[in-house]
């Protein structure tokens, strides 16, 4: 026992001093910092006063947006933009339309109608599209660079992803089953 004493004692140190270094790590993971809930909760109080019309004349009032509500920020000139929509359209076909609000806003100005229609039929995009109109969306969601996807569910920010993301898969098919329970 005297030999291992030792290593024992070199073992009980490195978890006296590492074991608090890591469960600040994870508690930083779980909870936003205050940068981040600042974020957040412009994004919550922006989701409240959309009021606009799709690409095909129907009206979006973000207060009748209910549960999970996906908001995606994109351009017909984004690559990354364009990867996400097969999933986006996968994802729409996998839950209801009272369950799941999926609102693409485009980031285009220039011959935004041809565009739009362009990408809408490549895609066969099923879900709701803002045209760019005059840009009072993505400047009060002080968006900065695309492809950027903010995801609510019952109204609270639950993630933001920057950069493109795969929306079929079935991680994210069970978080949002997760946030509509």
């Amino acid at each position: 026992m005297k030999k291992y004493l030792p290593w024992i004692t070199v073992l009980v140190l490195l978890s006296v001093i590492l074991l608090p270094q890591y469960s600040n790590v994870f508690k930083s993971i779980a909870k936003p910092s205050k940068t981040e809930q600042k974020i957040n909760s412009l994004y919550e109080n922006k989701l409240k006063t959309i009021n606009a019309k799709t690409f095909d004349g129907k009206d979006i009032d973000g207060k009748k947006l209910q549960n999970v509500v996906i908001l995606n920020f994109w351009a017909s000139w984004c690559q990354p933009c364009l990867e996400e929509f097969p999933s986006l359209v996968e994802l729409r076909k996998s839950f209801k339309n009272e369950d799941l609000s999926i609102v693409a806003i485009s980031s285009d100005k220039e011959d935004s109608e041809k565009e739009l229609k362009k990408v809408i039929k490549k895609f066969g995009l099923n879900f709701d599209i803002i045209p760019f109109s005059d840009g009072k969306i993505i400047d009060e969601f002080m968006i900065q660079a695309i492809p950027i996807t903010i995801v609510f569910a019952k109204g609270k920010v639950q993630k933001v992803y920057n950069g493109g993301v795969d929306f079929n898969s079935e991680e994210f098919k069970e978080q949002i089953k997760a946030w509509l329970k």
